[in-house]
């Protein structure tokens, strides 16, 4: 097409889903997310737009993105995808074709996630705020930002780091008197620091075989998840509930 070619975008949509083969579960959802573009662009966008914005994005806007690379480019922005079998995406480097993964292993497998926790537990009505499932490519952005603009820290790292290993200790056992000391201490899923993310035991839902958590904090990144969300620390947290299940229901078994 030429630059000068003004072309409503409902109509390159219409023939792009007349010409080629894009399962017709696109069309209808694509022109939800068209349609409320044209809403927002035009008569502006309040905060009360955020959760249904954010759902089109992680419900149709990447899945479609991503399939639309795929099907036109013969490109991966999930690994994933074009190597199911492999364990990490380290193993692609010596396999044929590999170059065609064309993200960055750390975005890609944040994308993934917050289009699957989208999938699980988007049409959940008793979670309202779902900005969980996008918090990891959030925080790997303003990581990228904070990395050009913020050197403070670095010229006085031998001071902070102990200041703030004390204040993690400070955090860690407030953390443990909030949760009444029913928490188990994980990796952030978001931030990755280690030992650093308090979930909370759900005394309702645990049972002396299997445990389950209901809301946690990192002390390290900020990020939480409140009451209520039920399942979705359990399912970010994986696989490292599973191994911690059995020291978990030592400790507290007697309890349960």
């Amino acid at each position: 097409m030429s630059p000068d070619d003004k072309t409503d975008l409902y109509v390159l949509l219409d023939d792009i889903f007349n010409k080629h083969k894009i399962p017709r579960r696109y069309r209808e959802s694509v022109t939800k997310v068209r349609l409320k573009r044209n809403v927002l662009v035009h008569y502006g966008a309040s905060p009360s737009d955020d959760q249904e914005s954010l759902g089109l994005i992680l419900k149709t806007g990447f899945p479609f993105y991503i399939y639309l690379i795929r099907y036109f480019f013969d490109l991966y922005l999930d690994w994933k995808e074009f190597a199911p079998n492999a364990k990490d995406f380290y193993e692609l480097k010596d396999h044929p074709g590999s170059e065609k993964c064309v993200l960055i292993p750390a975005y890609g497998d944040a994308l993934i996630q917050a289009v699957d926790l989208y999938t699980e537990f988007g049409a959940n009505p008793l979670i309202k705020d779902k900005e969980f499932c996008c918090a990891k490519i959030a925080y790997l952005i303003s990581g990228d930002i904070k990395e050009k603009i913020f050197t403070a820290q670095e010229a006085f790292s031998d001071v902070w780091n102990e200041e703030w290993a004390k204040f993690r200790d400070s955090r860690g056992r407030l953390m443990q008197e909030y949760f009444d000391e029913w928490a188990w201490v994980f990796d952030c899923p978001i931030c990755r620091s280690g030992d650093s993310f308090y979930g909370e035991i759900d005394q309702h839902r645990s049972t002396k075989k299997s445990i389950r958590l209901n809301r946690g904090v990192c002390i390290e990144c900020g990020f939480q998840i409140q009451e209520g969300n039920k399942g979705v620390l359990d399912k970010m947290l994986q696989p490292q509930l599973g191994d911690a299940m059995p020291n978990i229901l030592k400790s507290f078994s007697f309890y349960l």
